[in-house]
């Protein structure tokens, strides 16, 4: 090989290593982004679940097989499980890059070069092959949080079932002894009459 083509070489790798932090970089700001959206959707359900008080005579009740929130949690949680496995892609591919970088400077200072040294060039390949080779914590994980989802739809259909248990009892409290019972964001209950003459009541 010759000096400039290994010069060349060089420079190339490290534009692409630079280029690839940054790639990097960006990714774990989506990650870091899509993780806040998904506790903001978690906290609203959550502020929806605890003032669930509604009229059955004049609101439309729809059930749904599954929870509209949390099937956008399960596409938030899978787009990021791919872009932290895409990161991880990333780190590899810099780790042969600077293998390599490291490889070219060395053999460019060395005075008995061998020309008979092979290098793997196909960069592609090497990280799949790393990635292969090596356990993907990703993957287990995943397997770990479709338990989970599993888990938390049955959960859901208990919460449902209580849900409606609960709109009955409070329907018919109101209806036989003419009090309401509201629950307050912050998990109290309060018994207010609902025929009433005092604002202050």
């Amino acid at each position: 090989d010759s000096p400039l083509l290994n010069s060349s070489t060089y420079e190339e790798d490290r534009e692409l290593v630079k280029k690839l932090r940054h790639q990097i970089s960006e990714l774990e700001e989506n990650i870091e982004t899509l993780q806040m959206k998904n506790k903001e959707l978690v906290d609203q359900l959550e502020i929806y679940n605890m003032q669930g008080m509604c009229n059955t005579g004049t609101t439309k009740i729809l059930t749904y097989k599954y929870h509209p929130g949390e099937i956008i949690k399960q596409d938030l949680s899978n787009e990021i499980t791919e872009l932290r496995l895409l990161t991880e892609r990333q780190r590899q591919r810099i780790q042969v890059l600077e293998e390599r970088i490291i490889h070219l400077s060395e053999k460019r200072d060395c005075q008995n070069q061998n020309n008979d040294v092979t290098m793997e060039l196909d960069i592609t390949n090497t990280v799949e092959n790393r990635i292969r080779s090596n356990p993907d914590p990703l993957t287990e994980l995943a397997e770990v949080k479709e338990e989970l989802r599993v888990e938390r739809l049955r959960s859901d259909r208990l919460m449902e079932l209580f849900d409606k248990a609960k709109i009955t009892f409070r329907t018919s409290y109101r209806d036989l002894l003419g009090y309401r019972i509201n629950i307050q964001s912050c998990g109290d209950c309060q018994v207010c009459p609902v025929f009433t003459t005092n604002k202050e009541d």
